[in-house]
C-alpha cells in the first residue's frame, strides 16, 4: 500500500468512526471519505484491468458498514 493511500485509509477510518458516533454529520463524513474510496477504486480498476477480471469496486456506502 502506497504512503498516500495509507494516509486516506487513515483518514478515512478516523471519520468512519466520528460519523458512527455522531460527532460529525454526513456531508462531512462523505468528504473526508471519497478520496479513499476513489483511490481504492482507480486501483482495483488498474489491477482488474491487468489480470482480465471485473474490479471489485467499493461504496461509500459499503465503507461505512
Amino acid at each position: 500500500m502506497s504512503p498516500e493511500i495509507a494516509a486516506l485509509k487513515g483518514r478515512a477510518e478516523s471519520y468512519k468512526l466520528l460519523y458512527k458516533t455522531n460527532q460529525v454529520g454526513r456531508d462531512e463524513a462523505l468528504s473526508n471519505i471519497q478520496p479513499y474510496i476513489d483511490a481504492v477504486n482507480t486501483k482495483a480498476t488498474a489491477l482488474a484491468k491487468k489480470f482480465n477480471v471485473r474490479p471489485k469496486l467499493i461504496t461509500v456506502t459499503g465503507f461505512l458498514r
